[in-house]
């Protein structure tokens, strides 16, 4: 799951951002 967060993490980037903080 780490791996595929990552991966989400360069397409979405801020959207993950957000979701991390």
């Amino acid at each position: 799951m780490e791996k595929k967060m990552m991966r989400a993490e360069r397409q979405n980037g801020r959207k993950l951002d957000a979701l991390t903080v």
